[in-house]
C-alpha cells in the first residue's frame, strides 16, 4: 500500500514542476522496489555514478615539477559567490549546486581549495573527513580556464595533504559516461571499487 501511494506522488509532482523553471527530473534509487517504480513512472536509466579509491599506502603518486603548479590556498567564506560561479559554468544544471549547498559543504569541509586567475577563483575542490579518510565532494574547473591542468593540481595537492594528515584513503564520485573525469582520476592513481549507484532520468518537456 505504501509503495502504490508512493507511484501516486510523482504524476502530482511533476505537475508542480512542469510550472516552474525546472526540466529534468533525476533519482538514485537503492532499492529494487524503487527502480522498478521509476521505470514504471517512465524515468530512465541514463548512467551510474561510480566509486573510485586512492590508498596513501599503495596508490601511485607523482607530484611533478612544483615550480610549474598553480599557486593553490584555502577557500575563505567571502569566495563562495566567486565559487559559485565556477560551479554554475562547469555543471551541468542536473549536477549543479546552490550558493547556499556550496556555503554549507565549505563549514562542513575536512579541506576546501582553490586556484585563482588575475585574483578570482577558476578551479576548486571542496573535500568531507570520515572514518576511512578524505572524499573528494566536489571538482570544478571553469571552462574557460579547462584543459590547463588545474583540476590534475587541485587532485594532486590533495593527495599530498591525505599524506601529511596520516589519513589512509581518498575517495571520490564521478559518473560512468564521464571519460575525461575517469581518465583524470586513473591518471593519479585511483581505482574503480565495485560501487555504484544507477541513475534514473526523465525529461519534463
Amino acid at each position: 500500500m505504501a509503495r502504490e501511494r508512493s507511484a501516486a506522488l510523482w504524476p502530482a509532482a511533476r505537475e508542480q514542476l512542469l510550472e516552474t523553471a525546472v526540466d529534468q527530473a533525476a533519482a538514485i534509487p537503492l532499492q529494487d522496489w524503487f527502480r522498478k517504480l521509476l521505470s514504471r513512472s517512465r524515468f530512465e536509466h541514463t548512467h551510474n555514478v561510480v566509486v573510485l579509491d586512492w590508498h596513501a599506502d599503495g596508490g601511485s603518486f607523482s607530484n611533478g615539477n612544483a615550480e610549474s603548479l598553480p599557486i593553490i590556498r584555502p577557500i575563505k567564506e567571502t569566495d563562495i559567490p566567486a565559487v559559485y560561479e565556477v560551479d554554475r559554468t562547469a555543471f551541468a544544471p542536473l549536477w549543479q549546486n546552490s550558493l547556499d549547498a556550496l556555503g554549507l559543504a565549505l563549514k562542513q569541509a575536512g579541506s576546501a581549495t582553490l586556484i585563482e586567475e588575475a585574483g578570482k577563483p577558476v578551479a576548486y575542490q571542496i573535500s568531507t573527513i570520515g572514518t576511512q579518510g578524505l572524499h573528494l565532494a566536489r571538482l570544478a574547473t571553469h571552462p574557460d580556464f579547462q584543459g590547463r591542468g588545474l583540476a590534475l593540481a587541485l587532485v594532486k595537492d590533495l593527495q599530498q595533504q591525505v599524506l601529511r594528515r596520516s589519513e589512509m584513503r581518498l575517495s571520490v564520485n564521478t559518473q560512468d559516461n564521464n571519460l575525461p573525469s575517469l581518465s583524470l582520476y586513473k591518471k593519479l592513481g585511483f581505482e574503480l571499487t565495485r560501487d555504484r549507484f544507477p541513475v534514473y532520468q526523465q525529461a519534463l518537456n
